[in-house]
C-alpha cells in the first residue's frame, strides 16, 4: 500500500497539473460527484481509483472461456448426399451458422454466405452462413439437401485462391451446377473503330486507335469515330 505522505504528494502534483475543468470532466467520466472544491473532487477521484485497484486484487476478472468452434458449427452434410452426389465434402472443415467462424456467433457480413477459400487464411476450409434457412433441407443438424448457395460456396473450397473466375466456373460445371448470369464470364465489347487521317502525307484509313501513320510513320493523326 502507498504511504499517506506519498498519496498526499500525488494529490498535490495532480492538483497542480490539472485545471478545475479537467478535474470535473474526469469526475463526470468516472461517475463521481462534482460538487465541492477542486481538492474535494480530487480526493473522491483518488478514493475511487484506490477502491477499483483493491477490487481488482480481491476479484480479478475471469479469463474468457475458450471458444469451441467444433461445437458451435454443428451442421454437416449427410452421408446420403455424399453418396448420391459422389462428393464427400471432406475438403470442408465445418459449416458455421449464425456468423463468421473468424468472429463467432452473432457476427455479421454482407453476403448470405461465404467460404474461407484462401490458403493463407487460418480458417481455410470453413463455410460460413448467416442463417440456417440458407442451408437447404435440414433434419436436426444434418443437411439432407444442400442449397444452391451452399454448393456455390463448396465450389470455392474446391478452387482455393480463386474468386468468380474461369477456374471457379469450371468447378461449378464439374459439380453440375448452373452459373447464374451474375457470375458468367463477361464478354468484352469490340474495339472502337475510327476514321483516321494523316495530316502529314494525306493517307486515310479505317481502323482502331493509332497515333502513327502506317504509310509515312508520322504522328500527325486525326481521328473521328466511325459509324457504320
Amino acid at each position: 500500500m502507498m504511504s499517506n505522505s506519498r498519496m498526499s504528494s500525488g494529490r498535490d502534483e495532480f492538483e497542480a497539473t490539472h485545471s478545475f475543468e479537467q478535474v470535473k470532466q474526469m469526475a463526470v467520466d468516472k461517475g463521481i460527484s462534482t460538487v465541492g472544491s477542486k481538492r474535494e473532487i480530487i480526493n473522491r477521484i483518488f478514493r475511487h481509483e484506490q477502491e477499483a485497484a483493491r477490487q481488482a486484487v480481491l476479484f480479478p476478472p475471469k479469463p474468457p472461456k475458450p471458444r469451441n468452434i467444433e461445437v458451435e458449427a454443428t451442421y454437416h452434410v449427410s452421408d446420403a448426399v455424399k453418396k448420391q452426389t459422389g462428393f464427400d465434402w471432406h475438403e470442408v472443415k465445418g459449416i458455421f451458422v449464425g456468423g463468421c467462424v473468424k468472429r463467432g456467433v452473432g457476427s455479421s457480413f454482407r453476403a448470405k454466405a461465404h467460404a474461407h477459400c484462401w490458403t493463407d487464411d487460418p480458417y481455410f476450409g470453413w463455410i460460413c452462413v448467416r442463417s440456417a434457412k440458407r442451408l437447404g433441407e435440414v433434419q436436426g443438424q444434418e443437411i439432407t439437401k444442400p442449397s444452391q448457395l451452399l454448393w456455390h460456396e463448396y465450389a470455392h473450397i474446391l478452387t482455393p485462391d480463386h474468386y468468380h473466375d474461369d477456374a471457379w466456373r469450371r468447378t461449378m460445371k464439374v459439380l453440375g451446377l448452373p452459373i447464374t448470369e451474375q457470375y458468367q464470364k463477361k464478354k468484352r465489347p469490340p474495339p472502337r473503330t475510327y476514321r483516321l487521317a494523316c495530316q502529314s502525307c494525306g493517307h486515310t484509313w479505317t481502323g482502331t486507335y493509332s497515333n502513327t501513320c502506317p504509310k509515312c510513320g508520322k504522328h500527325m493523326i486525326v481521328m473521328t469515330p466511325w459509324k457504320s
